[in-house]
């Protein structure tokens, strides 16, 4: 986890997880700060080949904005994500 953002009743936080050789981006969500779910991993969103990570979360519109990075073409490419909830 990278960054935490308060959205709704709870907490949305952001970052990546590794495993299978490479870095995935992922979001949890928490109720009261101390309990965290992993949002299901959705490789068609927070995946793909090499790398992806979420590195900040906002408050943005009806939802939230995710940013970060994705290394899949084997370099440094800006990466967004957005959400209605």
């Amino acid at each position: 986890m990278v960054d935490v953002v308060e959205r709704g009743p709870g907490l949305v936080a952001v970052g990546y997880d590794f495993s299978g050789g490479d870095y995935d981006a992922a979001v949890w969500t928490s109720p009261d700060g101390d309990a965290w779910t992993r949002v299901p991993h959705d490789e068609s969103v927070f995946g793909g080949a090499s790398g992806q990570l979420i590195s900040g979360v906002v408050v943005g519109g009806p939802g939230l904005v995710a940013v970060g990075y994705d290394f899949s073409g084997g370099d440094y490419d800006a990466a967004v994500w957005t959400s209605p909830d």
